[in-house]
């Protein structure tokens, strides 16, 4: 309910949708150096604190996963898919539901 609710209201304000890789790491992610915590080091589900091994940058783990999702058209390598992110589009069922 929430994607097509988006949808809608982005063109109003001029915005696009974009949906990251349901398997990008933006939790684990450092938003400062990049750096990404893996196997021991990973994030448990738990802990609300980030604080990265590499550079020691410490921020709430949802700001922290928001800085990089805000990142992710921009980051080296999507250039070079040949979809990087989708825009989704406003099927036109779901702008009858929304037009009162």
């Amino acid at each position: 309910m929430f994607r097509p609710l988006m949808a809608y209201k982005a063109p109003v304000y001029g915005s696009q949708i974009i949906v990251a890789d349901r398997r990008y790491p933006s939790t684990q992610r450092c938003s400062q150096c990049g750096n990404i915590r893996a196997g021991e080091d990973k994030i448990e589900l738990g802990v609300s604190v980030y604080c990265c091994v590499q550079c020691g940058h410490r921020d709430d783990r949802d700001h922290n996963a928001a800085l990089n999702l805000e990142q992710y058209p921009r980051l080296e390598g999507n250039e070079r898919l040949e979809r990087p992110w989708m825009i989704v589009p406003l099927p036109a069922l779901c702008k009858q539901n929304w037009q009162a």
